[in-house]
């Protein structure tokens, strides 16, 4: 990656990144359409709304052997959400956890070193994990010898989709009457499968998750159009895009109607400083080769992360970076710093995962 990245004057954003627009004083659509920050009395009512969400979950579980499930994948997020969940809010959890094909050792000792250390039983999802790399193998081959189109990157990892319908399995079966997750605003990428442009508060409602479903509905024929190998995994891609999508599907929550879905960070802020302080505190570990501890618990998310680049102009390491710059969390110049030293693609984590899926060292490189 030499050539130099020319950028949004306000954010991050390449002016590379397809659908994008610049106004001519150089700053990108993302930021001039970007919404005014919360006022302080919305943050108050947040935090109001967080304690009376936590109350609700244990009163939900009060005659289960848990008060929730939580998926895990060892990484940073995934670990701070348990940590906080517990330790914090003393709620009684069940974590769900895949290892999946891709995940470093380093990770997988992580998460089996915390929850034990946290005290929270720790169930693991079975799924096949050669039918995982036959899907990813696939896409990625896909992708590299057809034209380069995001909507086929985004299924490369579909497989991992499925563990949503998993999440909902295992609250079934152990009595279990609320689901917590954990995505934040931070991370939001435009480039990602069934993304909206909505108001937070209502971006996980059933009405929301309906429209999406037309949204990805026509993608996804377009999609078939332009490139029917994609048939080989049509059921699977309908499950990821459509019924699995995420927790939140309109799907899931009529089928399992007595389960109840709760996104944390909608209640109230993310905290960098205060995760890797908590990180810290528990030990948790980055694994050998990665440059940060964004999605060190997979190594083909730095192979799609290529691919995305190749696809769309920018990868999730620009979104993340040019989102903390729109809500204030860094300066444009330290945001840029950052960038340039965690955003790095990791040779060998990459290549590890190209060993994984049977393909040649560099197989998609910048």
């Amino acid at each position: 990656m030499n050539k130099q990245v020319i950028r949004c004057n306000k954010c991050l954003m390449p002016r590379d990144t397809k659908g994008l627009s610049f106004d001519e004083s150089g700053v990108c659509s993302f930021c001039t359409e970007f919404p005014k920050q919360p006022h302080p009395d919305d943050i108050k009512k947040g935090s109001h709304s967080l304690k009376q969400t936590i109350e609700d979950i244990k009163q939900r579980g009060a005659k289960s052997p848990f008060d929730c499930v939580v998926g895990v994948s060892g990484g940073m997020d995934s670990t701070y959400l348990l940590y906080l969940l517990t330790r914090k809010h003393g709620l009684r959890c069940l974590a769900a956890y895949y290892r999946t094909p891709f995940t470093p050792k380093q990770i997988d000792d992580n998460i089996k070193k915390i929850t034990s250390s946290l005290s929270v039983p720790l169930v693991e999802m079975d799924l096949s994990h050669e039918y995982h790399r036959q899907v990813a193998t696939y896409f990625v081959r896909f992708s590299k010898d057809d034209v380069r189109d995001q909507r086929l990157v985004n299924l490369a990892c579909a497989p991992c989709k499925l563990l949503n319908r998993e999440l909902y399995r295992i609250a079934k079966q152990r009595g279990v009457r609320t689901i917590v997750h954990g995505i934040n605003e931070i991370e939001s990428a435009n480039i990602a499968a069934g993304q909206l442009m909505t108001n937070k508060r209502d971006k996980f409602s059933i009405g929301t998750n309906l429209l999406r479903v037309l949204v990805i509905g026509s993608r996804g024929t377009a999609v078939l159009f332009r490139h029917p190998g994609v048939l080989r995994y049509f059921g699977l891609a309908f499950k990821a895009s459509i019924l699995y999508l995420s927790p939140f599907t309109a799907y899931l929550r009529f089928r399992y109607p007595s389960i109840r879905v709760v996104n944390y960070f909608t209640e109230t802020e993310w905290h960098e400083q205060d995760l890797k302080h908590i990180l810290t505190e528990l030990g948790w570990k980055l694994p050998d080769g990665f440059y940060s501890m964004k999605k060190a618990d997979c190594t083909f998310a730095h192979v799609k992360n290529l691919m995305t680049s190749l696809a769309s102009g920018a990868n999730y390491s620009d979104f993340l970076f040019s989102n903390m710059v729109r809500f204030g969390l860094l300066e444009r110049d330290e945001a840029l710093s950052r960038l340039q030293r965690e955003g790095r693609p990791p040779e060998g984590p990459i290549n590890e995962a190209y060993r994984t899926l049977g393909l040649p060292d560099d197989y998609i490189k910048y």
